[in-house]
């Protein structure tokens, strides 16, 4: 049986803490936020559409003036309702060796429980060069794969019309899924500016 796809553009809660559980692991970001239960303010709004994006922005629970946005795009197995991929964008400064501080820009790709791990994720914008990364971890929320993504491939993704993503499940059978990079440029602007 072969499942097909369904976009959606979507928040997921349980991706959002996980974003920031992967970064704080990770020691991405200092932005990561944490998974400590929030103040009613401090919870994340419902959003805004950039075609086939969303962005959403939380209150940091520790400091009111400061908030973390991310932007989001799920894509479903139309037959059983769940989830097939989770991308979820974030930007965030850094300071590096030089002393510099740097935006930076990450990317996680959540896929359901029971993904072949050692296989990792595949994945390329359009026609191009095929990146393959390793899972970093496994939650509730799925397993996730945690990339920062340079200048270049940003540019990519914003002059793209798709990022095409690749995973195995059970069985040795592949799952492609296709994230559109329709409203990417706008919802990454939203992110960047609305994170402080």
């Amino acid at each position: 049986m072969k499942l097909k796809l369904k976009k959606k553009p979507t928040l997921i809660l349980a991706a959002f803490v996980a974003v920031s559980g992967l970064c704080a692991l990770l020691a991405f970001s200092p932005l990561a936020f944490s998974g400590d239960k929030a103040a009613p303010d401090a919870k994340a709004d419902k959003g805004k559409v950039f075609d086939d994006w969303r962005v959403t922005c939380r209150k940091n629970p520790k400091d009111a003036k400061k908030q973390t946005c991310l932007m989001t795009q799920s894509i479903a197995f139309k037959q059983i309702k769940a989830n097939a991929l989770s991308t979820v964008i974030h930007t965030g400064k850094s300071k590096g060796k030089d002393g510099k501080v740097k935006e930076l820009t990450f990317i996680t790709l959540i896929t359901p429980l029971g993904t072949q791990l050692l296989s990792g994720i595949a994945l390329k914008i359009d026609d191009g060069k095929e990146y393959k990364e390793p899972y970093t971890m496994c939650n509730r929320a799925g397993c996730q794969v945690g990339m920062v993504f340079g200048d270049k491939m940003i540019d990519s993704l914003k002059s793209g019309s798709k990022m095409l993503v690749a995973y195995k499940v059970p069985g040795n059978k592949t799952v492609k899924a296709e994230v559109s990079l329709k409203g990417f440029t706008q919802a990454l602007k939203a992110v960047t500016e609305g994170t402080n």
